[in-house]
């Protein structure tokens, strides 16, 4: 706070001038500007027998300066004991001053004042201030700002002003700060003094009794989590001296897996390329230096199981000189083809920047380097207690944090209350209601375990809009994170969150990605209006009938069309314009039409050989940057020579353009594409090519006169709020980057990888070097490896929620480290294989009332039957997850299945066994029958109202699968090979689309569902002479044996499940007991099903 900005105080305004007639120095006229910072100036008074009445003081470079005061009044007031004041410089000209001049009562607080800050006050400064970061740094220097004037000269303690009971009556138990903007109460609450209500200045009375004190006054942190830190400290040293820790078991996981990828790097080697560039196809080919190394190097990549990427850089990478090098920043990408002889290899190179002319090719280093090194900052944040929650360390290696309560508040409840009152569809159950108010309150952590269809993308979307009704707003400290392991994962729960009714910025490395959560939002934004006003402005389709009259005016303006192309120009016209146009234009478009119906019957058309010769032409135009560079220009002159006839005026003279050697072609390759489109469209529409379009001047008038005509018969009955709103939809539509930017600059709510909460990305998206939200909702967290949860956890100020279930999927570990960390460590299974998750919620589960876990008990995505199959095997009994009655609906009609919920399709052993290959299986009878099963159930849903799912446990299978069903006809192959349904199976027809077909492995589908899935069991080998030998069962039955998977693959239909194999395989008898568990066998979830199969919901066993 200065001097000029303050408010209260006796405030009188002094004039005063220079003794001895002399003028005003510069250095005090200097204090009456405006835009000065500091335009305090002390005044003494002098002795009474003084010739002068006061001395004016800046600072120690000027000397005095002795003034009389004009009103002698003001001069008695200034002498008035027992009062300080406070003067800045208001005006000032050669002659005289103008001081604005404060006075007030003088109270001694002592030398230093503690006032305590609570978790509630500092929230509410974090949003006066705009605060970047969630520690106290900020909200005390905004206090201190709002409520402190700076020492006097030569003074040592800054200066507050204060009100309270009377002038007799001594500050200290209770009273009030004033500051520039703001008024702040403060009391004794517990023998320490606190702000206890902080409001504007201008939503209450000054008060009476202003006082100023010079006082060292200090703003602490009295927060909740303040009042624990000396607990939380002494907690942390008492684990230091427990030996070895959670984190560091996990330290050393990142340690070995740091040495596993160099070793891997170093065992693959390095060659140098002598020259690159793109193939046809849009990949980068390098070229090596032919040689020993490069021999070897290419034959190791050749030699590579499964996904490989490669890195191109100037210079090698420490890990692979020996120290000497360093981390250059190149290129990588994923190896697309290898040419042992011809010294080549090919990347799919991400991102746009090109690699450099020479350099180094050797294992992708840089990504793996960067995700390491974020799980290293992230533990030694968390390890160090600087992660933004205090103590979280105490809870990852499973201690009590000190001072850990629930936060009890009402507004909690209403917020709850308020969200389910206006839910639409299903209302939530009780569990879900509770899970609401268990994570408002959560003191720091909460798990909500979900069941396969219980709902927890529900529960996510529930609770953004709890945070909104708690009043939370944009600014930067109140931000929401959005996470999850995989980018799907993200993206699923990022369609259906809102916050504020704004959709998540998206954060990633990939623009196109990010953006498709903004035209969601987009498209249901245009839609919603659309809908707002078919409803409440029927008027408004007349309007459009206008707009859209004057697009095709416009359009022929701009690109005028002949032939047949102009004839349904002027038809589409006559029936926009309707039976308001006016008798005289309707005959003129009436004979225009007629007109032109004569003409082009007597056109001349081309013969096949003449358009077949046209075309060949047309597609030599060289549109790509690669091809351009060949031959573009003599292309573009051929074409110019060779279709005479049939080009425009501006095609004429972009083909001009292009066919000259020195013209920056490339900036005019996508017109150059959109023209050998034009053409091209025009040969498969058997237009007269011969008759190129010429700008007809008479049309184009009639155009724009039969819009204006329509116009002005509905221009009374529409009003400013359609063109407005027609305005935005068109703003919505064409700059999808501007709503993307705008977005993000007012969206609380950010969606992410746990990996990419720390990254350039996000930092550029907040504006900040590191990231720090009020809250972090974790999605699938189960699946998380510990060391890449604490990366978003570390960036959470107030609760971190995870939600997922350790009864599916497993956490992703790499089985090589894993393996290696287990022979060093002399670890059991258990603390690897377990997840951070799984851990939490086992540790958590006892505490009584619940305050860190829930599990949420009804499903609402499957046929009941279906519900309670899934909950009795893996759940551990038919009623621990319950079906919602609206599940009941979940039927279907589909012959032979109808009315049944499960069924097995016998693909025998005597038909084919299963196949090894590589690492993974096969069974190529299975999947030829398994697609069978499918082209017939797609035929019979002839509404293409189901979506299809195809699920393998084998990355191999699922090959296999795509291949079946490309020959099949119900997928085909793009360009690059990629796999994609043909039309009729992409998407539903409804009217909101839904995927039709997806095939995958079961790692890729949890969090999916399908109305149908359909299950390639692949496992198929003749039963042992032993059955209950488990060594064998593992040899069998390999991935069929993880309860985890077989709970996800059995749990994404809705309607039906059908698997697809080897019946045999899944006879109770043919498999042993699981250890400890009688009565279960090793693979209960496949004999399980098939029994299921044979029962009263089942369909049988079928061939």
């Amino acid at each position: 706070m200065r001097a000029d900005e303050l408010t209260v105080g006796d405030t009188r305004l002094i004039r005063v001038h220079p003794v001895m007639g002399a003028v005003v120095p510069p250095w005090l006229k200097a204090l009456a500007e405006k835009d000065r910072q500091d335009r305090e100036i002390e005044v003494r008074l002098p002795a009474a027998t003084a010739a002068y009445d006061l001395a004016l003081h800046q600072s120690r470079q000027h000397g005095p300066l002795r003034a009389q005061v004009t009103n002698p009044d003001a001069r008695d007031w200034l002498a008035a004991a027992g009062q300080t004041v406070v003067a800045w410089v208001a005006h000032a000209t050669d002659r005289e001053a103008h001081l604005q001049c404060h006075g007030f009562a003088t109270a001694d607080l002592g030398p230093q004042v503690e006032i305590g800050i609570d978790d509630r006050v500092a929230g509410q400064v974090r949003v006066a201030a705009r605060a970047r970061t969630a520690g106290f740094n900020e909200v005390r220097d905004w206090l201190r700002q709002e409520f402190c004037l700076p020492p006097p000269a030569g003074g040592a303690r800054d200066r507050i002003v204060h009100s309270g009971g009377p002038r007799d009556q001594p500050a200290g138990s209770a009273f009030t700060l004033h500051g520039t903007r703001w008024i702040a109460d403060v009391a004794l609450v517990g023998n320490v003094l606190r702000i206890t209500r902080m409001t504007g200045a201008d939503t209450r009375r000054r008060g009476r009794w202003h006082r100023l004190s010079e006082v060292d006054v200090r703003f602490v942190d009295r927060g909740a989590e303040a009042d624990a830190s000396e607990a939380i400290r002494a907690a942390l040293l008492g684990l230091e001296s427990d030996g070895r820790t959670y984190l560091d078991l996990w330290q050393a996981y990142n340690n070995i897996e740091r040495e596993a990828l160099v070793e891997e790097a170093t065992r693959l080697r390095w060659a140098k390329f002598q020259s690159c560039k793109v193939t046809a196809r849009g990949d980068w080919r390098f070229e090596l230096h032919p040689g020993d190394r490069a021999a070897r190097f290419l034959g190791a990549v050749d030699a590579y199981p499964g996904r490989l990427e490669l890195e191109a850089a100037g210079d090698l990478p420490p890990e692979l000189a020996e120290g000497r090098g360093r981390a250059a920043v190149g290129v990588h990408g994923e190896v697309r083809g290898v040419a042992v002889g011809n010294w080549t290899v090919d990347l799919d190179v991400t991102g746009d920047e090109p690699p450099p002319v020479t350099g180094y090719l050797f294992r992708s280093l840089s990504g793996d380097r960067s995700r390491l090194r974020r799980r290293d900052t992230a533990r030694e944040r968390i390890e160090s207690d600087q992660a933004e929650l205090p103590g979280l360390r105490l809870l990852i290696e499973g201690r009590p944090r000190p001072g850990a309560q629930p936060r009890v508040d009402p507004a909690h409840d209403r917020a709850v209350d308020r969200v389910i009152g206006a839910a639409a569809g299903e209302r939530p159950t009780e569990v879900q209601r509770a899970a609401l108010r268990m994570a408002l309150r959560t003191p720091d952590v909460l798990l909500v375990q979900g069941p396969p269809g219980t709902g927890k993308t529900r529960f996510i979307t529930d609770l953004l809009r709890c945070l909104d009704e708690l009043g939370d707003r944009a600014v930067a400290v109140n931000r929401t994170l959005l996470s999850s392991v995989q980018h799907d994962a993200v993206d699923n729960v990022a369609r259906r969150a809102r916050r504020l009714g704004l959709p998540p910025t998206r954060v990633s490395n990939k623009p196109e990605r990010d953006r498709q959560n903004t035209r969601q939002w987009r498209d249901e934004t245009v839609a919603a209006v659309d809908r707002h006003l078919d409803r409440h402005r029927p008027e408004v389709a007349d309007w459009d009938r206008v707009v859209r009259l004057r697009q095709l005016a416009a359009a022929y303006s701009q690109h005028p069309v002949a032939g047949p192309d102009l004839t349904n120009l002027l038809t589409e016209t006559k029936r926009l314009a309707g039976a308001e146009l006016p008798a005289r234009l309707r005959s003129r478009l009436d004979r225009t039409l007629a007109e032109l119906q004569v003409t082009g019957t007597l056109g001349r058309t081309l013969t096949d050989e003449e358009r077949a010769a046209v075309a060949r032409v047309v597609r030599s135009i060289r549109v790509t940057p690669v091809s351009f560079a060949d031959d573009g220009p003599e292309r573009a002159r051929s074409a110019l020579r060779l279709l005479t006839d049939v080009l425009d005026e501006p095609a004429r003279v972009l083909l001009e353009r292009a066919a000259t050697e020195d013209a920056n072609q490339l900036a005019l390759l996508p017109d150059l594409a959109d023209l050998r489109l034009a053409l091209l469209d025009r040969l498969a529409a058997a237009t007269g090519l011969l008759h190129a379009p010429q700008h007809d001047p008479a049309v184009e008038d009639l155009l724009i006169e039969v819009a204006d005509a329509v116009h002005q018969v509905h221009a009374a009955s529409t009003d400013s709020t359609v063109e407005v709103l027609r305005a935005y939809q068109d703003d919505l539509r064409e700059d999808l980057d501007l709503v993307e930017r705008t977005l993000a600059r007012y969206n609380a709510v950010l969606a992410s990888t746990v990996q990419h909460a720390d990254s350039r990305e996000m930092s550029r998206v907040l504006d900040a070097p590191l990231p720090v939200f009020d809250t972090v909702v974790v999605d699938e967290a189960a699946r998380a490896n510990p060391l890449d949860l604490m990366i978003p956890m570390a960036f959470a100020r107030r609760r971190i929620i995870l939600v997922g279930d350790h009864k599916q999927l497993p956490h992703m570990l790499e089985q090589k480290v894993e393996r290696e960390l287990r022979r060093n460590r002399s670890l059991d299974g258990s603390e690897l294989s377990q997840s951070l998750f799984e851990r939490w919620f086992d540790l958590f589960a006892s505490e009584r009332p619940a305050v860190r876990t829930v599990r949420l008990d009804t499903q609402f995505r499957m046929h009941p039957a279906l519900g309670r199959f899934v909950s009795s095997v893996f759940y551990g009994g038919p009623d621990v997850v319950q079906s919602h009655p609206s599940t009941q609906e979940l039927t279907h009609d589909l012959r032979p299945w109808s009315g049944k919920v499960a069924g097995w399709i016998d693909v025998p052993l005597r038909a084919g066994a299963e196949e090894r290959t590589g690492f993974s299986r096969t069974r190529r009878v299975e999947a030829t029958r398994l697609v069978r099963e499918l082209r017939e159930l797609a035929h019979r849903d002839r509404s293409r109202q189901l979506t299809f799912g195809v699920i393998t446990f084998y990355r191999e299978q699922q090959v296999l699968l795509e291949t079946e069903l490309v020959d099949a006809g119900l997928a085909v192959l793009d360009d690059e090979g990629g796999f994609a349904p043909v039309p009729a199976m992409a998407y539903t027809a409804e009217p909101v689309p839904r995927q039709r077909l997806r095939v995958g492995t079961v790692d890729a589908f949890q969090g999916m569902e399908f109305d149908v899935v359909l299950l390639s069991v692949t496992r198929s080998s003749p039963p042992p002479r032993s059955a209950l030998d488990p060594a064998e069962a593992v040899r069998r039955y390999g991935h069929l044996l993880s309860d985890s998977r077989m709970c996800v693959a059995m749990s994404r239909q809705r309607r039906l499940l059908i698997a697809v194999g080897d019946a045999a395989m899944a006879e109770r008898s043919a498999t042993p007991e699981a250890p400890g568990r009688p009565g279960r066998s090793v693979a209960e979830g496949l004999v399980a099903f098939r029994e299921l199969c044979e029962g009263v919901d089942g369909g049988g066993i079928r061939r």
